[in-house]
């Protein structure tokens, strides 16, 4: 291996304000002098049980960064300064009116205010490259390393003043740094602004109350635990990086091996949402109350009032019923109206009084979907199914003016047997999901 550094000059190193102008300089040394832009690996052996034998075909790899590169062309060690960044750092200055590297500041001052430039920036341009690639911010996956860029960019906003949203306005220097090499990048540069904007949104209404919480939390007992911190990640969308930096800045300690445990709090939660998921597939609740029972009811006259309402794109995406409401998630690329969600509320409530009997019939699944019937995941049932009717008619198919009945669903119940036993409904709660889902909050009105 062979490294390669660029030397700035040895005016870097010995500047008299300099915390390294009295010690020896090397290439490794961290007064900013040298930089690494790039290494050569010559690959000769491969390593055996027997120990190191030579490659059939040799070869050199050169490793080199690109911003590294920039930075020795334009003599300014500086990677933020290149044309790799440059125009995302003017973007924000302009917004938020402050400087890049303010020496007008202390110099702790100005080291943190420089960081949150860069954090933003760097940030920026990965979700931004991320979503041309069709990777949006989410809760799963890929979505969810995207969610992260956003949400802590959000938060180095407010370190500089930004307590309004200002994500969707980096995008389009973004954007023009990347439109000759990448295309797509500018092709999609509206729907990515309107999916960051939702996603900056999205967190600013959750941000206050969660660092209100996280002091809050911490007020008794100074040190951050991985169960504190799961807690607010998963109540108010924190990422745990955020609440260790939280906790830095605070000078708060951390609970030792506070990453591991983080995980294992989130493996647990995960194990518990698909245990009470297979539960409700298979025919049972989390909750086998006769109010939770009620609920499940309730779920299959919301989501035909749904449809009526907004149009037969409308689709299950997941529900989580209790005791005490059910939640339901819904595919649907807007807010719901006050009207729409009065209208739905208004539906649900006038089949209810209706006292519409709820019946259930066992038949084949293709003939189940033949006739009509709805179903979540399709691919999970088997092939002999129970189907649950709302109506007068269990006949007809879907799209039939005679067909009498409201609702009809594949699925394991268990089911009230008359709607007039649900009880009536309010929404209480309507919000994003992910892109493209909505998520309803409804209960019983007392």
């Amino acid at each position: 291996d062979s490294e390669v550094f660029y030397d700035f000059g040895p005016e870097l190193g010995l500047h008299e304000k300099s915390v390294y102008k009295d010690q020896p300089c090397h290439v490794n040394c961290d007064c900013g002098r040298f930089l690494e832009i790039g290494n050569s690996v010559f690959m000769q052996y491969k390593k055996t049980k027997q120990g190191f034998s030579q490659l059939a075909q040799k070869n050199i790899d050169f490793g080199g960064g690109l911003e590294r590169i920039l930075a020795a062309a334009n003599q300014d060690p500086d990677i933020f300064k290149t044309d790799a960044f440059l125009p995302i750092i003017k973007q924000m200055e302009q917004l938020t009116a402050k400087k890049y590297n303010d020496h007008s500041l202390a110099d702790e001052a100005r080291s943190e205010q420089t960081r949150s430039f860069r954090v933003i920036a760097d940030h920026l341009r990965g979700a931004v490259i991320l979503a041309s690639d069709g990777v949006y911010p989410s809760n799963k996956e890929q979505g969810y390393f995207a969610r992260r860029l956003i949400r802590r960019a959000v938060r180095y906003g407010q370190n500089l003043g930004m307590n309004k949203p200002f994500i969707k306005q980096l995008v389009k220097p973004v954007v023009d740094i990347f439109a000759q090499a990448y295309p797509d990048v500018e092709a999609q540069k509206n729907k990515i602004e309107q999916a960051l904007d939702q996603e900056e949104l999205k967190f600013l209404k959750t941000l206050d109350r969660g660092l209100k919480e996280f002091d809050k939390l911490l007020t008794a007992k100074q040190e951050l635990t991985a169960k504190q911190a799961f807690y607010l990640y998963e109540t108010y969308g924190f990422p745990l990086e955020l609440s260790i930096e939280e906790a830095s800045k605070n000078k708060i300690k951390l609970e030792a091996d506070i990453d591991n445990k983080f995980a294992q709090h989130k493996q647990q939660h995960a194990a518990e949402s698909r245990a009470g998921s297979e539960a409700k597939f298979k025919g049972g609740l989390a909750d086998q109350s006769e109010v939770a029972t009620r609920y499940h009811s309730a779920t299959h006259l919301l989501h035909a009032a749904l449809r009526q309402v907004l149009g037969d794109h409308v689709s299950q995406k997941g529900s989580n019923i209790t005791g005490k409401r059910l939640r339901f998630d819904f595919t649907h690329d807007a807010a719901l109206t006050e009207q729409e969600k009065q209208a739905i509320e208004q539906q649900i409530n006038d089949w209810i009084k209706a006292k519409l009997p709820v019946t259930k019939q066992v038949m084949a699944k293709q003939k189940a979907l033949d006739s009509g019937a709805l179903a979540f995941f399709v691919e999970r049932y088997p092939d002999e199914v129970n189907v649950y009717t709302i109506g007068h008619d269990a006949q007809g198919k879907q799209g039939d003016e005679q067909k009498g009945w409201i609702s009809k669903e594949l699925c394991g119940g268990p089911h009230v047997s008359n709607t007039a036993e649900i009880g009536l409904i309010e929404i209480f709660k309507e919000k994003s999901a992910s892109a493209g889902v909505r998520r309803i909050y409804a209960r019983v009105k007392n």
